[in-house]
Protein backbone atom coordinates (compact mmCIF):
# COMPACT_ATOMS: atom_id res chain seq x y z
CA UNK A 1 0.00 0.00 0.00
CA UNK A 2 1.43 3.61 -0.85
CA UNK A 3 2.10 5.34 1.86
CA UNK A 4 -0.64 8.23 1.64
CA UNK A 5 -3.14 5.49 1.09
CA UNK A 6 -1.96 3.76 4.08
CA UNK A 7 -1.90 6.84 6.14
CA UNK A 8 -5.82 7.67 5.61
CA UNK A 9 -6.52 3.98 5.08
CA UNK A 10 -5.20 3.90 9.21
CA UNK A 11 -7.48 6.52 10.40
CA UNK A 12 -11.15 4.82 9.60
CA UNK A 13 -10.29 2.21 11.90
CA UNK A 14 -12.13 2.64 15.60
CA UNK A 15 -9.21 2.60 17.59
CA UNK A 16 -7.70 5.10 15.47
CA UNK A 17 -7.17 8.87 16.10
CA UNK A 18 -9.14 10.97 13.90
CA UNK A 19 -7.63 12.88 11.17
CA UNK A 20 -8.68 16.28 11.43
CA UNK A 21 -8.30 17.05 7.06
CA UNK A 22 -7.58 15.52 3.91
CA UNK A 23 -4.74 16.90 2.10
CA UNK A 24 -3.60 16.49 -1.73
CA UNK A 25 -0.45 14.40 -2.28
CA UNK A 26 2.84 15.67 -2.66
CA UNK A 27 3.84 12.79 -5.58
CA UNK A 28 1.51 10.98 -8.46
CA UNK A 29 2.31 7.69 -9.47
CA UNK A 30 2.06 5.99 -13.18
CA UNK A 31 -0.43 2.73 -12.86
CA UNK A 32 1.11 -0.12 -13.72
CA UNK A 33 1.24 -1.85 -17.09
CA UNK A 34 1.76 -5.27 -16.09
CA UNK A 35 -0.01 -6.71 -13.32
CA UNK A 36 1.28 -10.43 -13.97
CA UNK A 37 3.70 -12.00 -11.01
CA UNK A 38 7.03 -10.92 -12.69
CA UNK A 39 6.13 -7.56 -11.68
CA UNK A 40 6.12 -8.20 -7.81
CA UNK A 41 8.46 -5.92 -5.81
CA UNK A 42 8.87 -3.27 -8.39
CA UNK A 43 7.52 0.08 -7.60
CA UNK A 44 5.54 2.36 -9.49
CA UNK A 45 7.02 5.76 -11.40
CA UNK A 46 6.67 8.50 -9.16
CA UNK A 47 6.22 12.06 -10.14
CA UNK A 48 6.86 14.70 -7.36
CA UNK A 49 4.62 17.26 -9.29
CA UNK A 50 1.46 16.95 -7.89
CA UNK A 51 -0.26 20.55 -8.39
CA UNK A 52 -2.78 20.06 -5.61
CA UNK A 53 -6.87 20.73 -4.92
CA UNK A 54 -7.41 22.77 -7.77
CA UNK A 55 -10.45 25.62 -8.03
CA UNK A 56 -12.28 25.70 -11.47
CA UNK A 57 -15.02 28.03 -10.23
CA UNK A 58 -17.35 28.74 -7.95
CA UNK A 59 -16.92 30.00 -4.14
CA UNK A 60 -13.24 28.17 -2.75
CA UNK A 61 -15.04 26.68 0.44
CA UNK A 62 -18.03 24.82 0.52
CA UNK A 63 -19.92 22.18 2.88
CA UNK A 64 -22.02 18.85 2.04
CA UNK A 65 -22.84 15.66 2.63
CA UNK A 66 -20.67 13.32 0.13
CA UNK A 67 -22.17 11.68 -2.53
CA UNK A 68 -20.69 9.93 -5.98
CA UNK A 69 -18.51 7.73 -7.28
CA UNK A 70 -17.12 6.19 -10.79
CA UNK A 71 -18.43 8.25 -13.73
CA UNK A 72 -18.09 5.58 -16.00
CA UNK A 73 -20.43 3.38 -13.63
CA UNK A 74 -23.14 6.20 -12.89
CA UNK A 75 -23.36 6.48 -16.82
CA UNK A 76 -23.73 2.84 -17.08
CA UNK A 77 -26.75 2.83 -14.55
CA UNK A 78 -28.31 5.25 -16.01
CA UNK A 79 -27.76 4.55 -20.09
CA UNK A 80 -27.53 1.35 -22.17
CA UNK A 81 -23.72 2.51 -22.82
CA UNK A 82 -22.08 -0.89 -21.34
CA UNK A 83 -25.46 -3.38 -20.76
CA UNK A 84 -28.39 -2.92 -22.09
CA UNK A 85 -30.44 -3.99 -19.24
CA UNK A 86 -28.73 -2.15 -16.65
CA UNK A 87 -30.98 1.27 -16.47
CA UNK A 88 -34.00 -0.71 -16.41
CA UNK A 89 -32.70 -2.64 -13.65
CA UNK A 90 -31.39 0.56 -11.57
CA UNK A 91 -34.84 2.76 -12.21
CA UNK A 92 -36.72 -0.79 -11.26
CA UNK A 93 -35.10 -0.91 -7.74
CA UNK A 94 -34.49 2.63 -7.04
CA UNK A 95 -30.97 2.22 -6.77
CA UNK A 96 -29.53 5.48 -8.25
CA UNK A 97 -30.62 8.55 -5.41
CA UNK A 98 -33.31 11.12 -6.41
CA UNK A 99 -32.86 14.58 -7.20
CA UNK A 100 -33.93 15.21 -3.51
CA UNK A 101 -31.14 12.72 -2.24
CA UNK A 102 -28.93 14.78 -4.26
CA UNK A 103 -29.77 18.04 -2.63
CA UNK A 104 -27.37 20.19 -0.58
CA UNK A 105 -24.85 17.37 -1.14
CA UNK A 106 -21.03 17.55 -2.70
CA UNK A 107 -20.73 15.49 -5.88
CA UNK A 108 -17.45 13.60 -5.92
CA UNK A 109 -16.58 12.29 -9.40
CA UNK A 110 -13.37 10.17 -10.75
CA UNK A 111 -12.83 8.44 -14.15
CA UNK A 112 -11.66 4.94 -14.36
CA UNK A 113 -8.90 3.26 -16.06
CA UNK A 114 -10.21 3.04 -19.37
CA UNK A 115 -9.20 6.72 -19.61
CA UNK A 116 -12.17 7.83 -21.67
CA UNK A 117 -12.01 11.08 -24.03
CA UNK A 118 -13.07 13.85 -23.46
CA UNK A 119 -15.82 13.84 -25.76
CA UNK A 120 -16.78 10.58 -23.87
CA UNK A 121 -16.62 12.54 -20.43
CA UNK A 122 -18.80 15.62 -22.07
CA UNK A 123 -21.67 12.99 -23.03
CA UNK A 124 -21.62 11.51 -19.00
CA UNK A 125 -21.78 14.81 -17.60
CA UNK A 126 -24.42 16.01 -20.36
CA UNK A 127 -26.37 13.46 -18.96
CA UNK A 128 -26.15 14.06 -15.39
CA UNK A 129 -26.92 17.99 -16.43
CA UNK A 130 -29.93 16.97 -18.31
CA UNK A 131 -30.98 15.35 -15.05
CA UNK A 132 -30.77 17.95 -12.82
CA UNK A 133 -27.95 17.42 -10.63
CA UNK A 134 -26.17 20.42 -11.01
CA UNK A 135 -28.52 22.63 -10.25
CA UNK A 136 -29.12 21.34 -6.86
CA UNK A 137 -25.54 19.83 -5.84
CA UNK A 138 -23.68 22.35 -3.11
CA UNK A 139 -20.29 21.43 -5.49
CA UNK A 140 -18.21 19.09 -7.27
CA UNK A 141 -14.83 17.45 -6.50
CA UNK A 142 -13.65 15.45 -9.00
CA UNK A 143 -10.26 12.84 -8.94
CA UNK A 144 -7.23 13.17 -10.71
CA UNK A 145 -7.04 11.32 -13.83
CA UNK A 146 -5.01 7.83 -13.90
CA UNK A 147 -1.63 8.66 -14.93
CA UNK A 148 -2.81 12.30 -15.76
CA UNK A 149 -4.48 11.44 -19.21
CA UNK A 150 -6.86 14.18 -20.45
CA UNK A 151 -5.23 16.20 -17.29
CA UNK A 152 -6.21 19.62 -19.13
CA UNK A 153 -8.78 18.24 -21.55
CA UNK A 154 -11.63 17.35 -18.43
CA UNK A 155 -10.88 20.64 -17.26
CA UNK A 156 -11.93 22.38 -19.65
CA UNK A 157 -14.90 20.08 -20.23
CA UNK A 158 -16.07 19.95 -16.64
CA UNK A 159 -16.69 24.11 -16.64
CA UNK A 160 -18.15 24.22 -20.33
CA UNK A 161 -20.84 21.37 -19.17
CA UNK A 162 -22.27 21.89 -16.02
CA UNK A 163 -23.76 25.32 -16.73
CA UNK A 164 -23.68 26.54 -14.19
CA UNK A 165 -20.96 28.97 -12.65
CA UNK A 166 -21.49 29.75 -9.23
CA UNK A 167 -21.03 26.00 -8.84
CA UNK A 168 -17.63 25.24 -7.26
CA UNK A 169 -15.85 22.52 -8.85
CA UNK A 170 -12.51 21.29 -7.34
CA UNK A 171 -9.91 19.25 -9.37
CA UNK A 172 -7.34 16.62 -8.75
CA UNK A 173 -8.23 15.26 -6.01
CA UNK A 174 -6.30 12.34 -4.64
CA UNK A 175 -9.28 9.46 -4.67
CA UNK A 176 -10.71 7.23 -7.61
CA UNK A 177 -8.81 5.17 -9.93
CA UNK A 178 -5.28 7.12 -9.72
CA UNK A 179 -2.50 6.80 -6.93
CA UNK A 180 -2.03 7.54 -4.51
CA UNK A 181 -6.01 7.83 -2.98
CA UNK A 182 -7.64 8.32 0.40
CA UNK A 183 -11.07 7.32 0.91
CA UNK A 184 -14.16 9.50 0.19
CA UNK A 185 -17.07 8.31 2.71
CA UNK A 186 -20.59 8.64 1.28
CA UNK A 187 -23.10 10.21 3.64
CA UNK A 188 -20.37 11.85 6.05
CA UNK A 189 -20.65 15.84 6.34
CA UNK A 190 -17.43 17.20 4.96
CA UNK A 191 -16.00 20.74 4.43
CA UNK A 192 -13.83 21.58 1.12
CA UNK A 193 -11.05 24.48 1.46
CA UNK A 194 -9.04 24.77 -1.62
CA UNK A 195 -7.57 27.95 -0.40
CA UNK A 196 -5.93 25.68 2.53
CA UNK A 197 -5.91 22.44 0.47
CA UNK A 198 -7.76 20.38 2.68
CA UNK A 199 -11.06 18.61 3.08
CA UNK A 200 -12.34 18.53 6.25
CA UNK A 201 -14.84 15.54 8.14
CA UNK A 202 -17.56 17.85 10.07
CA UNK A 203 -18.92 14.56 11.57
CA UNK A 204 -17.73 11.06 12.89
CA UNK A 205 -17.56 8.86 9.82
CA UNK A 206 -18.38 5.54 12.58
CA UNK A 207 -21.15 7.57 13.63
CA UNK A 208 -23.39 7.58 10.13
Amino acid sequence: MLPYTEEYFKNYFEDSEPFESIRPSKVWYEERKDFSAKSIGENRVSHADNKGYELLQGKPIFEGELLGGCIDSIYDMLTPYTHKDEPNIIKEYNIFPSLEDWTGKIMFLETSEVKENPETLRKMLLKLREMGLFEVINGIIFGKPQDEVFYEEYKQILTEVVGNNDLPIVYNVNFGHATPRCILPIGVKARVDAINQEITFLENPFMT
